[in-house]
């Protein structure tokens, strides 16, 4: 299973324990369809009740891309040290190159990272 089959089955996951309406549901599965690749660290898909969560958890590190049912959007990161280094928020969906660009350095991270200690990614 790829990691953008595995965050849709999460999506129908969260979308049958939380109603969180079709429309949100659909700009969702847009935004995973244009920013998850198998090259990159494997996301988590969640809610808080309020939207649905793409999620990426590294140890004190965390990006996260929630898609609201209000029609809003927010990004999170978080650096090593646990601080916030982003903290952005809008209408409609993010600004996909920079969400790329923020996984594509937090797979590198965790390349980096578990090379350092002999691990495979």
């Amino acid at each position: 299973m790829t990691h953008l089959e595995h965050a849709l089955a999460q999506t129908a996951e969260v979308a049958a324990r939380e109603d969180l309406g079709a429309h949100t549901r659909a700009r969702f599965e847009a935004l995973l369809r244009d920013i998850i690749t198998d090259a990159d660290y494997p996301p988590t898909v969640t809610s808080d009740g309020d939207g649905f969560i793409v999620q990426w958890m590294a140890g004190r590190r965390y990006l996260y891309v929630e898609v609201y049912s209000d029609g809003e959007w927010a990004l999170f990161e978080t650096a090593d040290d646990g601080s916030i280094t982003i903290n952005e928020a809008g209408d409609g969906l993010p600004n996909l190159g920079r969400v790329r660009e923020r996984i594509t350095a937090l797979t590198d991270y965790v390349t980096a990272v578990r090379a350092a200690r002999g691990t495979p990614r």
